[in-house]
């Protein structure tokens, strides 16, 4: 469960920084207007919707297995971490840490729905010709929200498996008391 729960902290981590690298890509387009830069964006934005497909999929009453594990390695997460990943969200998904840092995750995860909906409306305003950074700029304004919207949520995330962690390791440590206690 402990190395479970790491490999969600370290999910984030790549989860976030993918996050921010997309937000950078999507400025940085919006300036070059070179399909390289939101071909960044593309790649960096896979690892949140990776791991979008995997929540998503566990949560379903009878998950793929297969479609999870694939999500998880779109989301740049270790293969050998993602066998526990899926079970602690399947075995311990209603479980007050689990269950808030699920919902802290969705919540993201609508966030990145309109970051790719700005990312769309940016890429079709330079395709269709609009250089004009004016004319740009409420969309750059709207990834800017998004990005504004999303660190708390990231920061939530982490901090919520945080103290997870330090109460399944104090429930262990007490655990261990009891146990040598009776013997």
């Amino acid at each position: 469960i402990m190395s479970a729960v790491r490999a969600y902290v370290s999910a984030e981590s790549m989860w976030s920084k993918a996050q921010k690298a997309a937000v950078v890509a999507l400025n940085r387009y919006a300036q070059t207007h070179a399909e390289s830069d939101f071909e960044r964006y593309r790649t960096a934005i896979a690892v949140p919707l990776g791991d979008r497909r995997a929540r998503e999929e566990l949560d379903r009453p009878e998950p793929s297995l297969a479609i999870a594990r694939q999500g998880f390695l779109d989301g740049r997460n270790d293969p050998d971490d993602i066998d526990g990943m899926i079970m602690l969200f399947r075995r311990l998904r209603h479980v007050n840490y689990m269950e808030r840092a699920i919902g802290i995750w969705t919540e993201a995860d609508s966030e990145i729905v309109q970051l790719g909906e700005a990312a769309v409306r940016l890429h079709a305003q330079i395709q269709g010709g609009t250089v004009d950074p004016v004319a740009l700029q409420p969309t750059l304004d709207r990834v800017s929200a998004v990005n504004t919207r999303l660190t708390p949520l990231e920061d939530s995330f982490s901090s919520t498996l945080g103290e997870a962690s330090r109460t399944i390791r104090m429930l262990l440590a007490a655990s261990t008391l009891v146990s040598a206690t009776l013997l």
